[in-house]
């Protein structure tokens, strides 16, 4: 299922460090095509996307720490959605995230200066690093003026209350305004509005789990914070408001629309996104796949499906890991009333024990798998007879791993570029 953006439409995430945007960017990822997404996610690497306009007009969503500064430059109709966090929460994963990853360079790292949690709270350093670092990411072209006219002989620097308006005012072109605290509901709420499908995929990103909480913290760290993001503080009271009001108008819609499911939210959006006219990819399959003789899905693709981590790039292939549960699903179109041979293409996995302990099941029925390694990662080849497809066609593969191991901080199972199915005669065997 696609959203319903027009074709000359981009979705824009504009991303707020430690809100569950990396979590969102996920679940929005598996909506679009790999090519229909803006490459980069840093400022520094937008800049040198090159021929950027080029990249822009041809995209359909783009995400990441960009802040305001894409709007100034997009000619297309673009819808922009963003997710705040309470600030002393988000302040405090913020400092969590720091101490974690000493790679981010938040302090020059030439100086070898070594920080801990309190002195990294109360150093000169935190007011850039974790001071209204959500106002800063709407309005941070508005923080200072650099290089002002000769006859402008004022200080170059927005008042504050200034600045909260600008950043309301902007919020207020939003087409979304989400806070971390309900994601589920900014979710819904994205539904209501741009027709996606349910969010199927579990995975979260980028949890601080070594964050302080703020009961833990003495009277001298909680006021430090308080000062730190008393600019958050009201635009964070503005973005619950409305996040508020537009979530219960959404409520009050559904229930007149659809009174007979009236508290099933979920319910009511799947039949919204249905009158919405959502383009469901899926059904547009089951209409053509009864004359295809070869089915290939590969990660480049819209997911539908749990468990998997984020497409990545390897051996000039699109790829995604399973995990970091021990099973992964897919959900793929494939007629019943044919046999199939199938290959699963992978790029391996950590331990040859993960590889080991692979397995496969359509719709809950185990199906028998033969190994073949090759130069670029190890392929499974199977077959599937009436006995493992459900009649409607709407098949569910599920991936297990017994034994999924850590990888930078992530617990995965094996990588899967592809799977191809190929229609054969009842009775014909499958010869790899």
């Amino acid at each position: 299922m696609e959203c319903v953006l027009r074709r000359d439409e981009i979705l824009y995430f504009l991303h707020i460090p430690k809100t569950a945007g990396g979590t969102l960017t996920l679940i929005l990822d598996g909506f679009f095509h790999e090519s229909e997404i803006f490459p980069a996610q840093l400022l520094s690497d937008f800049v040198r996307v090159s021929p950027l306009k080029v990249a822009l007009s041809s995209c359909r969503f783009l995400r990441g720490h960009f802040d305001f500064a894409p709007l100034s430059i997009i000619n297309e109709p673009i819808r922009v959605i963003t997710l705040l966090r309470e600030p002393h929460a988000r302040c405090l994963s913020q400092l969590a995230h720091m101490l974690r990853h000493p790679e981010v360079a938040y302090w020059d790292p030439r100086q070898g200066v070594e920080l801990d949690w309190s002195s990294l709270l109360w150093s000169p350093l935190s007011e850039q690093a974790l001071g209204n670092v959500q106002l800063k990411s709407l309005v941070s072209d508005w923080i200072g003026f650099a290089g002002l006219p000769r006859w402008d002989i004022a200080a170059g620097v927005t008042p504050d209350p200034t600045l909260v308006e600008i950043a309301i005012r902007r919020l207020d072109t939003f087409s979304a305004v989400g806070i971390q605290e309900r994601f589920e509901d900014f979710f819904r709420w994205l539904r209501f509005l741009l027709g996606f499908p349910r969010n199927t995929n579990q995975t979260r990103c980028n949890t601080s789990e070594s964050a302080r909480r703020w009961s833990e913290l003495d009277t001298a760290d909680q006021n430090r914070i308080r000062d730190l993001n008393k600019l958050d503080q009201q635009l964070y009271e503005y973005a619950q408001r409305r996040f508020e009001l537009d979530y219960s108008q959404m409520l009050r819609t559904l229930d007149a629309q659809f009174p007979e499911h009236r508290g099933d939210v979920d319910t009511q959006l799947d039949l919204h996104v249905e009158r919405l006219g959502g383009r469901d990819t899926q059904s547009e399959d089951a209409a053509t796949a009864d004359a295809m003789m070869v089915r290939h899905f590969d990660f480049q693709q819209p997911l539908r499906g749990t468990n998997w981590y984020t497409r990545e790039r390897g051996l000039g292939r699109t790829f995604r890991w399973t995990g970091p549960e021990n099973v992964s699903t897919l959900e793929l179109i494939l007629p019943a009333g044919n046999m199939y041979a199938f290959c699963i293409d992978t790029l391996g996995a950590v331990t040859l024990e993960s590889l080991d302990s692979f397995r496969l099941s359509i719709n809950g029925v185990m199906v028998p798998l033969q190994r073949r390694d090759g130069l670029v990662g190890p392929c499974f080849f199977g077959s599937l007879g009436a006995e493992h497809l459900l009649p409607n066609g709407q098949q569910t593969l599920e991936f297990h791993v017994g034994c999924p191991v850590q990888l930078e901080g992530r617990r995965v199972g094996i990588s899967v570029a592809g799977i191809t199915f190929q229609r054969t005669s009842p009775g014909d065997g499958h010869t790899g």
